[in-house]
């Protein structure tokens, strides 16, 4: 009876086991379990009956308790199944981010941080900043300088050095600089004897050479000792710096006045701009007339010429400067000029007294021609040399002004045919009582001449240096004047 019941039971749960389990849970279990099948068949079945006297009820019991166990069995075959899912591609997510945070920064990235590392070393460098505003700057361009050359780091790193440079610029706080107009006093002092003594520049040509070279020696000096007042306020060569311009203010006030002294002190560098307006003014009255009878108007004018000319070069003041304008001045104001005028028929042939028709007067003043009326001929035209003439109030009538350049002037007739022209008798030279042309040395020297001069023998060295000097001075004083149009 045993062995039946048991081959019953037996069969029963093979029969139940194989018919609710299905195929592919029984597979994962088979895959995804560590050990071997739990139990035998007998085993199970010698565990789901207990005793002998347990029959027919352990066996009826014993069967859902097996279907339930089973259905755990799968459950939790699911659930690992789903953990291990999870478990991979949580390892797979951990990897990829590994691989993204790991990739080094681009070559545009550190440029761009080069860029802004420079461009922030430039902003210190040309300005003055309080102490506790730059501390941090450079700080953060040492370490900016560090991540740039370091091949580990990435973009974001990169980005975020960027961002704080880019915060520490906006806190720089600049320092005020004081005002040092006296040492912009001093470099134009100094610019101003260079260009005097060695012929350069705005200065080079205005002061007559004789008045130079009378305090080429004290000016020399002067600027000398401006020169290394100059350079003991430049730090690298560079910028000056305004704590030791404050502290040294009276030493650089007193250098300047030394360099004006030498220049204006006294009576001064005579000065070559009026005579030069002068000169060349007079020289334009070269070819000009004069009738006979003021020949003397004539010497006088260019004796003062001559005498101008001469002051150019060798005048030592301002007062032999100005005698010389004067009496040129004058001589000129006191000239009578003469403009010819000729009435001709159409063979060139004079038809009219030239002593009734030309014009007399002193310089600048206004003179007019009226073609006058001749007996047997019609007025056709005029032909003046040189053409700088300009037609009156009448139609027909010429005007200009004595010393304009109008020498001549031609009034051309031809004959009418209702009476015959009466010869003429006068004689031109004698009805004028020789006419005499201006002439002026005008070539003697160029009166707006560019310097081209080089310094003397023994002052080559010099030179170079106070133009080395002033090309540093230019530039401080660019910046002076670039600051102060900000302020």
């Amino acid at each position: 009876m045993k062995k039946s019941l048991k081959g019953i039971v037996l069969a029963s749960l093979i029969s139940t086991q194989v018919l609710a389990t299905p195929i592919s849970a029984l597979a994962v279990s088979t895959e995804t379990s560590e050990t071997p099948v739990a139990q035998t068949t007998e085993e199970t079945i010698e565990e789901a009956i207990p005793s002998e006297e347990k029959e027919d009820t352990s066996a009826a019991t014993e069967v859902p308790k097996q279907e339930e166990s089973t259905e755990v069995t799968i459950e939790e075959t699911d659930k690992t199944e789903e953990t291990a899912t999870s478990e991979e591609k949580t390892g797979s997510s951990t990897s990829e981010s590994k691989e993204k945070t790991t990739v080094v920064a681009s070559e545009e990235k550190k440029q761009a941080l080069k860029d802004l590392i420079a461009s922030a070393w430039a902003t210190l460098k040309s300005g003055t900043y309080w102490g506790e505003t730059t501390a941090p700057l450079k700080n953060a361009l040492e370490a900016a300088t560090a991540s740039v050359n370091d091949d580990k780091m990435t973009d974001a790193q990169l980005d975020a050095a960027m961002a704080d440079i880019s915060l520490k610029l906006t806190e720089l706080k600049s320092v005020e600089k004081p005002e040092l107009s006296f040492v912009t006093n001093l470099i134009n002092a100094i610019n101003d004897g260079t260009e005097i003594i060695f012929g350069q520049g705005f200065l080079g040509d205005k002061y007559t050479e004789a008045s130079v070279n009378a305090r080429r020696e004290q000016i020399n000096t002067a600027l000398e000792a401006g020169k290394a007042v100059l350079m003991e306020l430049y730090v690298n060569g560079i910028e000056i710096d305004s704590t030791v311009a404050l502290a040294n203010e009276a030493q650089i006030v007193a250098a300047t006045n030394a360099i004006l002294e030498a220049i204006n002190g006294g009576t001064g560098l005579a000065r070559t701009d009026m005579l030069k307006d002068v000169l060349l003014e007079a020289s334009q009255l070269s070819g000009s007339m004069v009738p006979g009878e003021y020949l003397q108007d004539k010497t006088n004018f260019e004796v003062a010429f001559e005498q101008a000319l001469n002051a150019l070069d060798n005048a030592l003041t301002n007062e032999e400067v100005q005698n010389a304008v004067n009496a040129l001045r004058s001589a000129m104001d006191n000239l009578h000029l003469l403009v010819v005028v000729s009435a001709v028929d159409e063979n060139g042939n004079l038809i009219v007294d030239q002593a009734t028709t030309s014009k007399i007067g002193l310089y600048k003043e206004a003179w007019t021609v009226e073609p006058p009326v001749v007996e047997g001929y019609e007025y056709v035209s005029t032909s003046v040399e040189p053409m700088t003439f300009a037609m009156a109030a009448s139609t027909s009538a010429l005007a200009g002004t004595y010393g304009d350049g109008t020498n001549d002037v031609t009034l051309v007739y031809k004959k009418t045919g209702l009476a015959e022209p009466l010869p003429l008798t006068f004689e031109t030279n004698q009805i004028m009582n020789q006419p005499a042309t201006i002439g002026v040395n005008n070539q003697a020297k160029p009166l707006d001449p560019a310097k081209t001069t080089l310094p003397k023998t023994g002052e080559q060295t010099s030179a170079m240096t106070g133009f080395g000097i002033m090309a540093l001075a230019g530039a401080t004083l660019a910046f002076f004047k670039k600051r102060k149009i900000k302020e």
